[in-house]
């Protein structure tokens, strides 16, 4: 147990010195984060700490800063902040890989559930089977609830489907295909990351893959 926690300790000084010598625009609150997540959602820090963005020195406020005219901000430990982290936000760095995705079939997935079909199935189902069978791969609207403390409302979050539409007018979640925190390329490019939607009988592709093996 003394040794796990030599290993933390040593792990968020050097975060710490990462982010100080980094892009980070306000490293003293985001080694609060740190400090914080490190402690209340180790799993959450430790992926973030071994990933790409840890290494080029992207930390929390990279991507979570927030601006007063951002519909979903709040104010959080002394920061503005948004806890929902959109392509658009992505896009800042990753402009080539947003423009991608904004033209792709998948940026539309959330809209399809608007389609006649997609309606038949949501009577057939039910809401609950509609928000776990259906909004959960392909997206729903995120709807902003001022009362909430995050100002996202929970009949639509939390919601990682593709085809996500945005409070920002973006379409779609980067961490539908490579999950926060550590957004690993790699595992974006594995079967096992389609297969999470792209399976059953309406859209068998992952037993089509099984079964060419």
């Amino acid at each position: 147990m003394r040794i796990i926690t030599i290993i933390f300790t040593f792990a968020l000084i050097v975060a710490i010195n990462i982010m100080a010598n980094g892009g980070d625009s306000n490293p003293t609150v985001t080694g609060k984060c740190m400090t914080c997540h490190k402690e209340k959602s180790p799993g959450l820090y430790n992926q973030w700490y071994m990933s790409e963005h840890a290494t080029h020195n992207v930390t929390c406020l990279n991507c979570h800063s927030a601006d007063r005219k951002d519909k979903d901000a709040f104010e959080h430990e002394g920061a503005l902040i948004a806890t929902l982290v959109t392509p658009k936000d992505c896009g800042q760095c990753h402009d080539k890989q947003f423009s991608e995705v904004g033209n792709s079939y998948h940026a539309t997935a959330g809209q399809i559930l608007k389609s006649n079909d997609a309606y038949l199935a949501h009577v057939a189902g039910g809401e609950p089977v509609a928000i776990t069978g259906c909004e959960s791969c392909h997206g729903t609207k995120v709807v902003i609830d001022k009362n909430s403390p995050n100002k996202l409302s929970h009949k639509n979050w939390p919601n990682s489907g593709i085809g996500r539409i945005n409070p920002d007018g973006s379409l779609g979640s980067c961490n539908a295909c490579h999950t926060r925190h550590s957004f690993s390329k790699a595992q974006a490019r594995k079967p096992e990351a389609c297969s999470k939607c792209h399976l059953g009988p309406d859209h068998p592709q992952k037993e089509i893959y099984e079964e060419s093996k």
